[in-house]
């Protein structure tokens, strides 16, 4: 003392030393004592608040942990078990808290569901019944799966946590269930030849309601070259009739009234150009068909279990026509304005699918198997930094792309 560094930096009068402090070594009766105290109280928040983190606790004000008490389903233990410490879950398969409360909310769909998707709707379009968006009001019994981020998850809540809106729900049941859309003709009725195009001013009006009122959410289709294939009208193959009635459809759904129903009609003419098969064919069209249809439409029409299933399929199916992939093969600075704007319109495909993928798990709490990983190498879309005016106008339409 002075120590090296006060001698170094030239302060040897600031140098100085702390006292040590006086160990007091507490005895063996006292160590047991507060270890009683801590198993007991471990025992009784443990029993208050089964499954939670103590460091989680701590920061919530004493209305929220009287709440949380309240509310928090009791632990299954045996009254013999006193205050032996919880059995914690193997590494790896540790629960996150509050993992079994919200498991509570989903229930297992009927083995043989009373309702089914394709008889309803081969029956009676107009009718209204799906476990997804709650709008039978089924909330004990459901004929297909849905997690914790569906509406009948949000019922269960509401019927846990106010329990006088289960019998006003019921009530009123009859009511709700009833058919909204009477005016719907019978599937049967409908002229559903395949090749069967509306008039050139109805087609007009039909895909400028898409563009202006549907293309915005998910720009996935080509507008250009769809215009300019529909107006010269040279093709009649199955890919681009299915994706134009497509297109009809939503148009129709977007630029009419509530309670006109043409759009079936284009929906049914557009399933006459997809069948199985089709899912072996390479053809951008139909993928962006089939997107349209699984990813927006079918839900559109209460078809959530539909939806789901083709919108898995047409994922798998962009992934064998390499919609994933980001292909680099050195002529990336010197590449033609063709080969930009196919590499553009694979990625606004493969982009929308996932966005349109996402949108359903969220909504049904299914989880979405598998969108990404090391062999997704595609690139997001991106505006050009210099163009010119009407390019900068055609690249706005990629930005809900990258908002979404």
């Amino acid at each position: 003392m002075p120590c090296g560094q006060c001698l170094w930096y030239q302060h040897p009068d600031l140098c100085s030393y702390s006292k040590p402090a006086q160990r007091i070594v507490p005895s063996r009766k006292t160590v047991d004592r507060l270890q009683t105290q801590v198993d007991h109280y471990d025992s009784v928040i443990s029993r208050l608040f089964p499954g939670r983190d103590l460091a989680t606790l701590l920061s919530l004000p004493r209305e929220e942990l009287i709440n949380l008490a309240l509310t928090t389903p009791a632990a299954a233990t045996s009254p013999s078990s006193g205050s032996e410490p919880i059995q914690q879950e193997p590494q790896g398969t540790q629960k996150s808290d509050g993992a079994d409360s919200l498991e509570a909310l989903e229930q297992a769909p009927d083995q043989d569901p009373i309702t089914d998707e394709a008889k309803r709707h081969r029956d009676k379009v107009q009718g209204i019944s799906d476990d997804v968006n709650g709008l039978s009001l089924s909330v004990d019994r459901q004929s297909s799966y849905v997690g914790v981020s569906s509406i009948t998850a949000a019922l269960k809540v509401i019927f846990k946590t106010a329990p006088v809106a289960r019998p006003f729900i019921v009530q009123s049941y009859t009511e709700t269930a009833l058919p909204s859309r009477s005016n719907t003709p019978p599937p049967q009725t409908v002229r559903t030849d395949p090749n069967f195009l509306p008039s050139a001013d109805v087609g007009h009006n039909i895909i400028e309601a898409y563009f202006s009122q549907v293309h915005v959410l998910m720009p996935m289709i080509d507008e250009d070259q769809f215009w300019h294939t529909y107006l010269y009208g040279e093709r009649r193959d199955s890919p681009w009739l299915a994706l134009l009635n497509v297109v009809l459809a939503l148009g129709s759904v977007a630029g009419v009234p509530g309670d006109n129903e043409e759009h079936i009609k284009y929906f049914q003419r557009a399933r006459k150009h997809l069948d199985l098969e089709t899912f072996g064919s390479g053809n951008l069209l139909v993928v962006q068909a089939l997107g349209l249809m699984g990813g927006y439409y079918l839900h559109w029409l209460s078809r959530p279990n539909e939806a789901n299933s083709l919108m898995g399929a047409t994922l798998r199916m962009a992934t064998a026509l390499g919609l994933h992939r980001e292909y680099t093969d050195g002529r990336s600075q010197s590449a033609t304005t063709e080969m930009q704007d196919i590499a553009n319109s694979r990625r606004r495909t493969w982009w929308t699918l996932c966005i349109l993928d996402t949108w359903a798990f969220m909504t049904t709490g299914r989880p979405s198997l598998g969108r990404t990983g090391a062999a997704v190498t595609v690139q997001s879309p991106k505006i050009p930094e210099q163009m010119n005016n009407a390019q900068y106008l055609a690249s706005l339409r990629l930005l809900p792309i990258i908002h979404n």
